[in-house]
């Protein structure tokens, strides 16, 4: 395992080096914060596997495990083991995440304080911990019950309870970190009731996030289904943006909701957790069988099958990025048709680039296995072509 870790640090090293020094990155500032935050990103990727791996060759620690379980109350220790491996997990993963944080706040993106940004990590620890003890559970007892098909009973299991989360989240779960109010009467209101109304989705809830008090960024997005739809808009955005750089932003998100991508990745959520569940069972056959057909009861079958997901969710990585960035494309041609003046888009989107302090043309490598939207440069390019092709249509038809 020596091998390993230092295996590890000389690559953590390396790729901190690179984007320190070498990476060439394009700003509209002198902060190279885009280059550090590639450097945390690709040095700690391979983090969780070297955990996985630590656990699945410590060889006492699975002996202590199993006797501990054959003593009777299995799925009480199972999920005391859950707890104590994940926090393990989640411990040693907290400092890189709060020199993150430090630095992102001496470079101006953010002034949270550390109390509140903690707050938030035990929320998302406490899920961890939870889905953790949950998806043990499952997974035990479908080896356990179903050892051909366990993978199948696994997806259709998870699958309500993946539905109900998508469902209730907009309205219970987002109010546990952030506190939303309605979008405040006056023009900018009326603006946007204007684009949501041209939209046809008049009965959206319009609502307001309080972010002013960590961050200087902007944000927008359209949420929930149904009747629980929401057009949210950080707080920062109506208060620095115009109101026809915040119409644009809104077109834009109001795209997602009417092509349908919100339901089209709940679609493509099921069917690739299906297609890498199959791949998994198939994957996991095979090295057992290389392996002595080693009993799927044992615990050490639970990481085992974590660490080959992971593994795969990386490799399917540059896809689903991929996807994500088409639709974030025909969100932007939405707004762009959706536009008469593009002067105001380009200024907005300016401004987002200078506030995020973004990579705006990421090596294509950076871009493919990182940006889940197109990179600033390219939209700002296509908003300013959009513009130039409008002007020329506009002196064209008076010239006639």
């Amino acid at each position: 395992m020596k091998k390993l870790y230092w295996g590890y640090g000389i690559y953590a090293v390396i790729i901190s080096i690179y984007f320190l020094y070498f990476y060439p990155l394009e700003t509209f500032g002198p902060s190279r914060i885009a280059a550090y935050s590639h450097a945390f990103y690709f040095a700690l990727l391979p983090f969780e596997w070297i955990f996985l791996i630590s656990i699945i060759c410590h060889k006492k620690l699975w002996t202590k495990i199993e006797e501990d379980l054959n003593r009777g109350l299995s799925w009480w220790k199972e999920g005391k083991w859950t707890i104590i491996l994940g926090l393990f997990y989640l411990l040693l993963r907290l400092p890189f995440q709060v020199v993150y944080f430090e630095l992102v706040k001496y470079y101006g993106l953010s002034h949270e304080t550390l109390a509140n940004w903690f707050y938030k990590w035990s929320l998302d620890a406490f899920a961890f911990l939870i889905g953790a003890i949950f998806l043990v559970r499952l997974l035990r007892f479908a080896l356990a019950r179903f050892p051909k098909k366990w993978w199948l009973f696994s997806w259709i299991t998870i699958l309500p309870f993946a539905l109900f989360l998508v469902y209730i989240q907009p309205v219970w779960i987002d109010p546990l970190y952030e506190e939303f109010t309605p979008i405040e009467e006056g023009a900018t209101r009326e603006a946007i009731e204007d684009v949501v109304e041209d939209a046809g989705i008049s009965n959206a809830e319009l609502l307001q996030v309080e972010k002013s008090d960590e961050t200087n960024r902007y944000n927008a997005y359209v949420t929930g289904i149904g009747d629980h739809a929401r057009i949210v808009l950080w707080d920062t955005t109506l208060n620095h943006l115009s109101i026809d750089g915040i119409t644009f932003i809104l077109n834009h998100e109001i795209a997602h909701y009417i092509e349908g991508h919100f339901y089209w990745g709940v679609f493509g959520y099921l069917l690739l957790s299906l297609s890498i569940l199959f791949v998994l069972a198939n994957v996991y056959s095979l090295y057992n069988r290389n392996m002595g057909n080693v009993n799927q009861r044992h615990p050490k079958t639970i990481p085992i099958l974590i660490l080959m997901t992971s593994i795969l969710l990386f490799i399917l990585q540059p896809g689903s990025l991929y996807v994500s960035r088409h639709m974030e494309w025909r969100a932007d041609e939405y707004a762009v048709e959706h536009t008469d003046n593009l002067e105001p888009a380009i200024e907005t989107y300016e401004k987002l680039a200078i506030e995020s302090q973004s990579d705006l043309y990421p090596l294509w490598w950076v871009k493919w296995l990182r940006n889940s939207h197109p990179p600033m440069g390219e939209r700002l390019d296509f908003i300013e072509r959009s513009a130039n092709t409008k002007s020329e249509g506009e002196i064209s038809g008076t010239n006639k």
